[in-house]
């Protein structure tokens, strides 16, 4: 027959499982409203001969371009570039 395990300071565990629940509980809250924050994006309409490259050099405001058309391509969920006029892009903000 299996001795039974039998605890001894009840206490001492309850304390440590509350602890427990309560870090956890802490970083998944944390997680969730870091996940769900609302970022800012700009929409423009495409035109005719537009380009990623060029939206990307006029909206970029400065920054690295080749990073600014991936992140437009990430949120639009684009590849390879291709865009036609009339379609609404999201740009992030600057």
């Amino acid at each position: 027959m299996r001795k039974r395990y039998a605890l001894k300071n009840r206490t001492r565990f309850f304390a440590f499982v509350s602890a427990v629940a309560v870090i956890a509980f802490t970083a998944l809250y944390a997680a969730t409203v870091y996940a769900f924050k609302e970022k800012p994006y700009r929409i423009i309409e495409v035109k005719s001969g537009d380009t990623l490259w060029e939206i990307a050099q006029d909206y970029g405001g400065g920054n690295d371009v080749r990073r600014y058309i991936f992140e437009i391509e990430r949120i639009n969920g684009l590849s390879g570039g291709l865009i036609y006029a009339g379609t609404s892009l999201k740009l992030p903000a600057n």
